[in-house]
């Protein structure tokens, strides 16, 4: 399979602890950022060929800020540089309260047929302590929004080990996803990053995170909420109602072939991974400059890309398939790493099942530890 990222930069304002490639009152430059994402597909076609995606995730940022006339202008522009006849699920992110009838009826006409909706928790104090601007009854009521538009597949994110989360929340946030009726659900721990206010907080004593133990209880009280209602995990935070698991994102970690478009966007074509710089104005500036917008870029050697298989295959509850593995790479998993595996095997933490190597719940908790013994 292959697929096509979107980033769209905009968003009303950054969360506390947001990293990402996000710019808040932006809008101005909304037009000049869809001409450049378009202008940048077609140098892209000139220097890989034609590229049909099998899958479409625009992510931000908050796509849903795009006024519609925007929205529309993209998706249409990109259609005619690439060949979108193959795709088999176009994704949206948007923040709870940004979506309406009319955009949501845009989207639907111009194919998206999955929203991605970051509820985060299903406390108002939580999500004031993050930085967040919606309220819980924004995401119910986007969910119903979404689905009277036609729109069936509907992901909801939360959090865990966010300031003064307990157990006891993280279970409500889940059971609230469930009640909302979402087909999918992502369940991250946060990360406190430097450089974010929540990182400059923290420092300063400001705000108290829960340790790792805490938030693992969190998480896992959270699954148990989810697996009870029938979701089923696929991969380390992922969970799904059968047959709704995210195509895009398992074409990540199935090493698939991507291009990536917009501000900090990454691509893996060939064997060369590429990430485009992160600024608006920098970006536009490449473009205006008819030159691609790279930040950085590497050739994947034969070690490397086998390494990345079996870290991206582990993050999934399947594992790796071996007799695959060693016919993409030329050599026996189970074999070379032998006494590894036998280690794992002994701690809990990894099963070989048949051709399948897979991560126990245990090891899914500890997944670094485990690359590292591979390491």
């Amino acid at each position: 399979m292959k697929g096509l990222y979107v980033h769209i930069p905009f968003c009303g304002s950054k969360c506390l602890y947001c990293d990402f490639a996000s710019y808040p009152r932006r809008e101005a430059d909304m037009p000049g950022y869809v001409d450049a994402v378009l202008r940048e597909a077609e140098m892209r076609r000139a220097q890989w060929g034609s590229f049909a995606p099998d899958t479409i995730f625009w992510g931000g940022g908050t796509p849903s800020l795009l006024p519609v006339k925007e929205f529309v202008r993209l998706t249409k522009g990109l259609g005619e540089v690439l060949d979108l006849s193959r795709v088999r699920e176009f994704t949206l992110e948007a923040n709870p309260g940004t979506i309406d009838e009319e955009k949501l009826a845009a989207y639907a006409a111009c194919g998206v047929d999955r929203m991605s909706l970051g509820l985060q928790a299903a406390q108002p104090a939580l999500l004031k302590a993050i930085g967040r601007r919606h309220s819980p009854e924004d995401f119910a009521r986007s969910v119903v929004l979404i689905r009277a538009a036609g729109i069936r597949r509907v992901n909801g994110d939360m959090m865990t080990g966010l300031p003064g989360q307990t157990v006891a929340q993280a279970r409500e946030t889940a059971r609230f996803l469930t009640d909302a009726g979402v087909s999918h659900v992502s369940c991250y721990a946060l990360k406190v990053e430097e450089g974010t206010p929540l990182y400059g907080l923290r420092e300063a004593g400001k705000v108290q995170v829960p340790d790792d133990d805490a938030e693992r209880d969190m998480f896992h009280a959270a699954r148990e909420v989810l697996e009870s209602a029938g979701y089923a995990r696929y991969e380390i935070s992922n969970f799904a109602l059968p047959g709704e698991e995210c195509l895009h994102n398992l074409l990540y970690w199935r090493r698939g072939q991507y291009w990536g478009l917009g501000c900090a966007a990454a691509s893996f074509w060939g064997a060369e991974r590429a990430t485009n710089v992160a600024e608006i104005d920098e970006y536009k500036t490449f473009i205006d400059e008819n030159k691609l917008p790279i930040a950085g870029k590497e050739e994947l050697t034969p070690e490397d890309a086998a390494f990345e298989e079996i870290m991206l295959g582990l993050r999934l509850t399947r594992g790796v398939d071996c007799p695959g593995f060693a016919l993409r790479h030329g050599w026996d998993l189970r074999e070379r790493y032998r006494e590894t595996i036998e280690g794992l095997k002994a701690q809990g933490l990894i099963l070989q099942e048949g051709d399948r190597l897979r991560l126990t719940r245990l090891g899914m908790d500890v997944q670094n530890h485990v690359l590292l013994e591979f390491m």
